[in-house]
């Protein structure tokens, strides 16, 4: 299902917040993006989206006689009647997102790369926004332009994955009290940088 309606998304993202917050033993006055950054996990904004491009990729690739194909040559000319449908609430909110995306004007002619490849885009754009989030905080300063170590080759910089101190670090508590202090939430960061 397609997020169209702002409320709706809203209540979504508070569960997943919630949800991940309490993961990692954080206050609800924890930075939204950190949450993202540091688990790897796509905000539900942009998973469900992802989640609708790989439906519709898979719906392209589909042989013509297919009834999965033929709903999407339904949705197809709904679309070109201007009514609501499912294609119609993918493209609103592709355009919707920070940097608006949009569907190949002739969708059946459209391979699976093709949208495969504006999925890519989608992850990218919530890369981008979670990176100017950490960014432009002062509260987070440790995160900043930070590089993560990889097994073989220099470090590099990765937006969303799942840290390594988070599953390499057996004591919860010496674990949380890192967690804490990459987050910005210890005691002396409420005291110094607010």
């Amino acid at each position: 299902m397609i997020d169209v309606s702002q409320d709706r998304l809203r209540a979504l993202e508070k569960v997943q917040l919630g949800f991940i917050r309490r993961l990692l033993c954080l206050s609800s006055h924890s930075i939204k993006a950190v949450l993202y950054t540091e688990t790897g996990l796509l905000s539900i904004r942009f998973r469900r989206l992802v989640l609708c491009l790989r439906l519709l990729a898979y719906m392209v690739s589909l042989p013509s006689h297919k009834y999965v194909h033929l709903a999407l040559k339904a949705n197809i000319s709904l679309v070109q009647e201007g009514k609501p449908c499912w294609l119609q609430d993918l493209r609103i909110a592709l355009a919707r997102l920070p940097e608006p995306l949009h569907l190949p004007l002739n969708l059946i002619a459209a391979s699976n790369d093709d949208i495969m490849a504006i999925a890519k885009k989608v992850s990218q754009v919530a890369d981008r926004e979670l990176q100017a989030d950490i960014q432009n905080n002062i509260r987070v300063y440790l995160l900043h332009n930070r590089l993560e170590p990889r097994e073989e080759g220099p470090p590099k910089r990765f937006t969303c994955t799942l840290r390594h101190y988070l599953y390499l670090i057996p004591n919860p508590k010496y674990r949380n009290a890192l967690t804490w202090l990459r987050c910005g939430q210890h005691d002396y960061a409420l005291e110094s940088l607010r």
